[in-house]
């Protein structure tokens, strides 16, 4: 899908067209109480001179365009818009945010003349004439207990499963260790709709792999054909294929590349358990809670914004890189963001949906997962996810709700573990292969204006030959954002796709 397009470009009194003049893209479910298409779909048409999206109501399909006085280009990929003409000038605001948070906000992208389509939009371009606009879910808070919490998720997510159901079983669920694919995959088992096979990667390091684990014990407790996946040696060529098929607006999800290539052409469908996260985000603690409603919304963003890695993005950018991605241009960006939650019920769980979820979560089941036909979320069911979104957070601060929940409801699973973040020995060879890897790539490029060579280059090297410092600078130098930082630099010369 990373090549459908659609162009529009006015020449003289006459407008020439290219690409797909009608492409619908994920999948839409008939309506329900909300009133709009249930679903993750993005779709589009032309005709009469008329060229119209339609996408789903949180806007978690990505699809970007670029509208100059006389043009237009849409597609689910940055790359292709940039293929076909659209401005490389850098959007500098959005890529300060970018570097310390790792996702974009709102409709930014790492370009300024390329925008995301807005959630729930309202886009229409006739006669050279853009008119855009979207709107954001806001959920209405409701008064329940923690029982009431509960018992509502589970009859809400069986509802949820019902309206997603496949006609035969040619679909696959990929299963982790934690608790949003295994509640798809019993709910599943429950009503006797099971899965061709569940499918596990391992992790690169530093995480630990219980993954697999955890389950394959749930899988043969509920008769599920389990397959494990190993990750390449080489993580540089995934992570740089990760970044053009998420259209540089990631700096995770490399791990997905060994799944998507392995069910491409095995399944027609895979169920994802995208959206819980906005009703238990990695936001969702008593810290963030009480610092959102101590603090100043400028104040807060500047908290966020990771302060203890400002010395080595420092360092690590160019003079010019920092200058124009600087932190003060990322907090002056987020804090408007974060004030928009002052009268949410959930703001951590909100703040999540609007940006980290449909910004960069959403980019593994509907970018990297192209090739799958249909990829089904459950958890975005509008009425799901109205009821966890209407949840005051201090009940969702205690994050085995979830968990509570499936105990619950399948009880002959319950004594199963679940994955855990227990360290594991330094993978010396690892991070040896990653930083020659990265070192080769960095010099085979040629120059980066966003990059200091002069730091990164005598540093790679030292953790080629010293053990104790390999060790050290792992966490802040082999990160994903220098390889990003490379390529995204070779895309604005016309060369993201070279490895």
């Amino acid at each position: 899908m990373s090549d459908v397009f659609f162009r529009a470009e006015i020449t003289g009194d006459r407008i020439k067209t290219t690409g797909s003049p009608c492409c619908a893209l994920g999948h839409e479910l008939p309506m329900g109480k909300s009133g709009c298409p249930d679903g993750v779909f993005a779709k589009w048409s032309w005709e009469a001179d008329r060229f119209c999206i339609q996408n789903d109501r949180y806007g978690y399909y990505p699809l970007f365009y670029f509208a100059g006085p006389r043009e237009l280009s849409v597609s689910p990929s940055i790359p292709k818009l940039l293929e076909l003409g659209a401005p490389r000038d850098y959007d500098d605001t959005a890529l300060a945010v970018f570097l310390r948070l790792g996702y974009f906000l709102g409709e930014d992208t790492p370009f300024r003349f390329i925008r995301a389509v807005p959630a729930n939009a309202t886009f229409e371009w006739a006669g050279g004439r853009l008119q855009v606009s979207g709107h954001q879910y806001l959920a209405e808070p409701i008064r329940v207990n923690r029982q009431q919490a509960v018992d509502g998720y589970i009859s809400l997510f069986r509802q949820a499963i019902q309206r997603r159901l496949i006609p035969n079983e040619d679909f696959a669920v990929p299963l982790s260790g934690g608790g949003d694919s295994r509640h798809i995959l019993l709910e599943l088992c429950r009503i006797g709709h099971r899965p061709k096979f569940c499918a596990t990667f391992r992790h690169f390091p530093p995480r630990n792999n219980s993954d697999p684990e955890c389950a394959a014990k749930l899988c043969a407790r509920a008769g599920v054909p389990h397959i494990v996946l190993d990750q390449p040696c080489s993580k540089l060529k995934p992570e740089l294929r990760k970044n053009l098929k998420t259209s540089f607006c990631a700096d995770e999800h490399t791990q997905y590349m060994v799944l998507a290539d392995y069910l491409k052409n095995k399944v027609r469908a895979v169920y994802d358990g995208l959206g819980s996260s906005a009703f238990k985000s990695s936001y969702l603690t008593p810290r963030w809670l009480e610092s959102f409603r101590r603090l100043t919304s400028t104040d807060f963003a500047r908290e966020i914004l990771h302060p203890s890695s400002e010395p080595v993005l420092k360092n690590l950018l160019s003079a010019e890189g920092y200058k124009r991605f600087g932190q003060e241009a990322a907090i002056a960006r987020l804090a408007p963001e974060l004030e928009r939650l002052s009268q949410v019920p959930d703001p951590p769980g909100t703040f999540s949906s609007w940006n980290w979820t449909r910004r960069e979560i959403s980019l593994a089941p509907y970018a990297i997962y192209e090739d799958i036909p249909w990829v089904l979320s459950p958890y975005l069911d509008h009425d799901l996810f109205d009821f966890m979104m209407s949840l005051p957070a201090d009940l969702l601060v205690d994050r085995s709700l979830q968990i509570e929940a499936i105990g619950k409801e399948y009880p002959q699973y319950a004594d199963l573990p679940y994955e855990t973040h227990s360290p594991i020995p330094f993978s010396f060879s690892h991070y040896q292969r990653y930083a020659r890897e990265l070192l080769e790539y960095a010099a085979l490029k040629g120059p980066c204006r966003l990059i200091r060579r002069s730091y990164l280059f005598p540093r790679l090297f030292r953790c080629l030959v010293e053990g104790d410092y390999l060790r050290s600078a792992a966490p802040w130098l082999l990160t994903p954002v220098v390889a990003y930082l490379i390529q995204l630099d070779r895309a604005t010369e016309g060369n993201a796709t070279e490895f």
